[in-house]
């Protein structure tokens, strides 16, 4: 029983319209004009019941015996499946085709995604390795900076220590004139008292007047040295002063070196990292380059496929010219079958009217 209210009527209708479209009634095409409903197997015994119905009614009004009867319908049923089996292997083997290619296709879109993937993977590394690599080379560059301000830190402590040391020979040599002015003094003293032991002895009173008299210069004198002295242990507390600020200054520039040689030994480190960086960059830069390539190749082989399924559903379109000229081969030996089996009939009721016609051999004579 048909599904979906399918009837021989229904099936009938549709060969119809497609024989009158100059189309290949077959199960496929019936089912299509019928709205794709009902199950192909209904279809199939209502088109074998109309070609039966069909051949008695052509053997009904041609008046065929009954053994050409059974032989056409024989070669109709024989024409129709091997036309419906060349079909459905084609259609078999089309889609078996179409759909290796689809998995090939989708394995080729699998094996594209999956390498995009890494690629992007590897350009973002590519771009993380560059912001570290100029993260380096800014920071290189901030601690050359920082080395060229030691550098002129160094340089112009070194410059204050040459200002000290001049100081210190500045404050050195006058103290060593201050020296010589005491010892000048000294002799002059020790000069002076000799000269008035002997005018002691030569002349008493006016020794007494001079003695008074240098009695009052020795004060004098006494005072100035005073002066002195204070001013000799006030240099020498600014020369401690200095030494002390000098080893201070020298001590800062120890700790300068060693802070230069501490800066210098990072950028050497920094350099090797930078060198190793490069390094890295540029086999991540040869892998992106593989990657591309094989990228292409996969494009190429996505091509061909492409291609190749555009090679086979022009074969699909041969076929089926192949299908339509089979159908029209077929309709035309239908045809043949028809005048040779309409001439056939004619052909007893002219050997009749020959023998009501002709005259015997008895009669003519």
């Amino acid at each position: 029983m048909a599904r979906g209210g399918i009837t021989k009527a229904l099936v009938k209708q549709a060969r119809d319209t497609l024989l009158a479209q100059d189309r290949h009634p077959s199960i496929d095409a019936v089912r299509v004009a019928l709205g794709n409903t009902g199950s192909k197997s209904t279809i199939h015994r209502y088109l074998k019941e109309l070609e039966e119905e069909e051949a008695r009614r052509l053997g009904d009004a041609k008046g065929l015996s009954e053994p050409i009867q059974q032989l056409v319908a024989e070669l109709a049923r024989t024409l129709e499946t091997e036309a419906e089996e060349i079909v459905a292997a084609a259609e078999r083997r089309h889609q078996t085709h179409i759909e290796t290619q689809r998995q090939q296709l989708e394995e080729i879109e699998t094996v594209r995604d999956g390498l995009a993937t890494e690629v992007e993977g590897l350009r973002q590394g590519i771009a993380a390795r560059e912001t570290t690599l100029a993260e380096q080379a800014a920071r290189i560059i901030e601690l050359e900076q920082r080395g060229q301000g030691q550098a002129i830190a160094l340089a112009t402590l070194e410059q204050e220590k040459l200002g000290l040391q001049e100081r210190l020979e500045v404050q050195a040599q006058h103290l060593a004139s201050i020296e010589e002015k005491h010892r000048h003094a000294r002799e002059a003293l020790e000069h002076y008292r000799e000269a008035s032991r002997l005018q002691r002895e030569q002349d008493q009173r006016r020794h007494d007047q001079q003695l008074q008299q240098l009695q009052a210069e020795l004060r004098q004198q006494a005072q100035t040295l005073i002066v002195k002295q204070d001013e000799i242990t006030r240099l020498n507390r600014d020369n401690a002063a200095l030494a002390g600020e000098l080893r201070e200054r020298e001590r800062d520039n120890q700790q300068q070196a060693q802070a230069l040689a501490k800066l210098r030994e990072a950028q050497q480190a920094g350099e090797r990292m930078r060198d190793q960086l490069e390094t890295q960059l540029a086999h991540s830069e040869e892998t992106r380059a593989a990657l591309d390539a094989q990228h292409r190749q996969l494009t190429d082989a996505h091509a061909q496929l492409e291609a190749r399924l555009g090679r086979s559903e022009r074969g699909r379109e041969r076929l089926q010219t192949r299908l339509l000229a089979e159908h029209a081969r077929r309709q035309t030996l239908e045809q043949q079958l028809e005048r040779l089996l309409a001439a056939r009939m004619t052909q007893p009721e002219t050997e009749s009217d020959k023998t009501h016609t002709d005259p015997g051999p008895a009669e003519s004579r």
